[in-house]
């Protein structure tokens, strides 16, 4: 045992020695260890609860030497405890935080300490204390877990504590509309482990269709939570009104108009009306019915009279309601809309000038008289814009006597004369034929005035026209190199179109073949049938093919392909078939200052070189809101007034009846007639001779041209390429004098290209 200890102190001995022989450096280069707080505090936790992880305790460790602070290990004991962020080399005079982390899951008090094992050469190794009371969490209960309650009736429900620790309850909640909470206690509100206090509860019975069924919740702090179902007793309603909304019918300003509702009782009691009130931010609405309180009998009814009286103003929609307030207490108010239209007649002058053509002046009688030459007659339409009958008061005509007003036309009914007042009915016009008859060889204007009962009192047409002496008139045409055609499919969408657009979709290449054939260069877009939607007159777009298909987009077959996706519009469509009127607007937006194809997808397809055309598809008539003449003159305008170049063709039901799956199409039937278009029977059951009939017109060459003026027919002379070309029906031209058109027959149709030249002394339109 000598020899021994003898050893162990040499060792000992030469530790030291070591340590004296290298002295100072040994001090230098020392780590040192320094925790906050220091060993001999204990970090106590306090009062825990299991499943509830408490992170707020930091320890600071230090290294005060000047040597790197290791630690080989930081650790606890406890499966309770662990650490976060636990350092493993600290630099001479640096520092660390050491975050505790206690995640409790066993109640009782938890002793333990944080362990830290470094190469501090005095402290390798230290440790703090730690402490919590760990308790079991809290827990809640209703008994019992749910009731059922009549009426005004309170039921006493116990919350209960179940667990060994208090409830800080901070939270006792439920719909309170139909269950009252009576004396509940005041939060937060703390319950002894194993306690327990009443929470008493009232159905209210608040008006309600059917059974309400509720939850009472209570919340503890930590997350406790317990529910009790609370089922009230079922409610019938035993009031109601006869209508839904009360709807006015349609009332001029300063007028009035009357309606009512009847409140009707399937209760077992007798019921009053106690109040009656309008609620509306519009105006105009009244009760007309007093004498309350009003009983009302078990099975009974009573009449409540309401009345509407707009003030003076434009159009508008009137909302508001009525209250009928009565002494039930599940039906207290009953309250039933009211609709109101107010309306002021509208109507408008079109156009705002008419310039008639030039007439040949040759006097009467002498100098100054009136021309035995006379235009054709011009309409100046008074249309009635509004959802009321439109009254003309007064028509003048303020001329020097060169303007005349040949008949009038309303609804119809033709007179030579105006009978004023004159009504014009909703959607309707008035046609006022004016002619021009020069007094002299000079230009003359005048006015159309008309005061009607619209908005704008008095409205005027110009006029403008000139005389000219008879002298000979030369007008050159040209016969276009290729021939370039716009065509515009408006197609209805409604829901019995379904065959329809199948039977054009599967015969199309009928219309386009002839085209592609003949090198035709030709644009097509397709919009729906309608103008009342915000998307009325939008070029249908397919997948990734473009809205306008031009001749030379990609092969034929995708060319067919974009064609037959495109022209399956569906069945969805608007209820109101305009195809002249959706075709309008399709070329409104067309010609739209918005002409990037991005934002507009009808941009560019209006081409100056280019011939329009328009086909229309529908097994309705047009029921477009402008009239024919309007319509028809605005596709003229597009082309600037050159009606030769601009056709209208129709596929809808054939007059004068139509069929069994088509009405009569009349008004597609008119401006085809008035544009020189064609007009197909949209019931015939094989469209392919149809469409390539219409394929055939749509892209054969110019074979006719407008003169500007009438043509004295013996006069008339017709030359293509310095060629004279005979009056002659066969292969010559002929002279059409109501439509002032020549027309070139058979192999004398001008070729692509050619100068047609003709010369003529005017006539007389009339």
């Amino acid at each position: 045992m000598s020899a021994m200890r003898a050893t162990r102190s040499a060792a000992v001995v030469l530790l030291l020695a070591t340590a004296a022989c290298e002295g100072d450096q040994v001090a230098r280069q020392a780590p040192k260890l320094v925790l906050v707080p220091e060993t001999d505090t204990v970090i106590d936790f306090g009062v825990v609860t299991i499943g509830d992880p408490v992170d707020g305790a930091r320890v600071l460790v230090r290294n005060e030497g000047n040597a790197a602070l290791v630690f080989s290990r930081v650790f606890v004991e406890s499966p309770q405890l662990g650490t976060v962020g636990a350092p493993t080399t600290i630099a001479p005079d640096s520092g660390s935080s050491l975050e505790i982390l206690l995640n409790p899951t066993t109640a009782g008090l938890v002793e333990d300490a944080l362990v830290f094992e470094s190469n501090d050469p005095e402290r390798p190794i230290a440790k703090l204390e730690i402490r919590a009371d760990v308790r079991a969490p809290c827990s809640l209960a209703f008994t019992p877990s749910s009731a059922q309650l009549a009426i005004d009736e309170v039921v006493s429900l116990r919350l209960e504590n179940t667990s060994s620790s208090e409830c800080e309850i901070v939270e006792l909640d439920t719909d309170e509309a139909f269950f009252a909470l009576l004396d509940p206690p005041e939060l937060p509100y703390t319950l002894e482990a194993g306690g327990w206090r009443p929470i008493d509860v009232r159905h209210t019975g608040a008006a309600f269709q059917g059974r309400p069924v509720r939850q009472l919740t209570a919340r503890a702090v930590g997350g406790a939570r317990a529910t009790a179902t609370l089922a009230g007793q079922e409610r019938t309603r035993c009031l109601s009104v006869d209508r839904d909304t009360i709807r006015f019918s349609t009332v001029l300003p300063g007028g009035r108009a009357t309606s009512f509702v009847n409140v009707v009782s399937a209760c077992d009691h007798i019921v009053s009306i106690v109040d009656l009130s309008i609620q509306t931010a519009d105006g105009g609405f009244s009760v007309v019915t007093d004498g309350l309180p009003r009983a009302i009998a078990p099975g009974a009814s009573s009449r409540i009279d309401v009345a509407f009286e707009p003030v003076a103003g434009p159009n508008f929609f009137a909302q508001g309601l009525v209250n009928i307030r009565t002494d039930d207490y599940f039906d207290a108010i009953l309250r039933v809309p009211m609709e109101g239209f107010v309306v002021r007649p509208q109507g408008t002058l079109h156009p705002f000038q008419l310039t008639f053509e030039p007439v040949v002046y040759e006097p009467t009688t002498g100098p100054g008289s009136p021309s035995t030459c006379a235009s054709e007659p011009m309409d100046a339409l008074v249309i009635n814009t509004g959802r009321t009958t439109l009254t003309v008061r007064e028509v003048e005509l303020d001329s020097g006597g060169e303007f005349e007003l040949a008949y009038v036309e309303v609804d119809g009914v033709v007179t030579p004369e105006v009978s004023l007042p004159l009504d014009v009915p909703v959607g309707g016009a008035a046609r006022f034929a004016l002619r021009y008859r020069p007094t002299a060889a000079s230009e003359h204007r005048g006015q159309f005035r008309v005061r009607h009962d619209g908005e704008e009192r008095t409205q005027v047409t110009a006029l403008l026209g000139n005389g000219e002496p008879r002298s000979e008139i030369t007008e050159v045409f040209q016969q276009p190199t290729q021939l370039a055609v716009d065509i515009l499919w408006s197609i209805d969408a409604s829901c019995s179109m379904g065959e329809e657009q199948e039977e054009l979709i599967a015969n199309l290449s009928q219309f386009v073949g002839y085209a592609d054939a003949n090198g035709v260069d030709y644009q097509m877009a397709v919009t729906e049938a309608e103008e009342v939607s915000s998307l009325a007159g939008r070029f249908e777009r397919c997948g990734s093919h473009p809205a306008i298909i031009h001749s030379s987009y990609m092969t034929t077959a995708i060319r067919n392909e974009a064609f037959a996706c495109m022209f399956d519009l569906g069945v969805q469509g608007v209820g109101i078939e305009s195809g002249l009127g959706g075709a309008r607007e399709a070329l409104r937006r067309a010609l739209s200052a918005d002409q990037n194809p991005a934002t507009n997808p009808n941009a560019g397809f209006v081409r100056d070189e280019a011939e329009l055309v328009i086909v229309t598809i529908s097994d309705e008539d047009d029921q477009s809101s402008a009239p024919d003449v309007v319509l028809r003159d605005y596709f003229f305008a597009v082309k600037d007034g050159q009606r030769n170049r601009v056709s209208v063709h129709a596929i809808a039901g054939p007059l004068p009846s139509g069929c069994a799956t088509a009405a009569a199409g009349h008004r597609y039937a008119n401006i085809a007639r008035q544009t020189n278009g064609q007009f197909y029977s949209i019931c015939e059951t094989d469209w392919q001779p149809l469409l390539q009939n219409l394929g055939l017109d749509v892209f054969t060459p110019e074979d006719q041209w407008y003169l500007s003026r009438p043509a004295d027919e013996s006069t008339l002379t017709v030359t293509v390429d310095g060629v004279v070309v005979p009056n002659d029906p066969l292969n010559g031209w002929i002279y059409e004098p109501s439509r002032r058109v020549v027309l070139f027959t058979g192999n004398a149709v001008p070729a692509p290209g050619a100068e047609i030249i003709v010369t003529y002394m005017p006539g007389c339109a009339l």
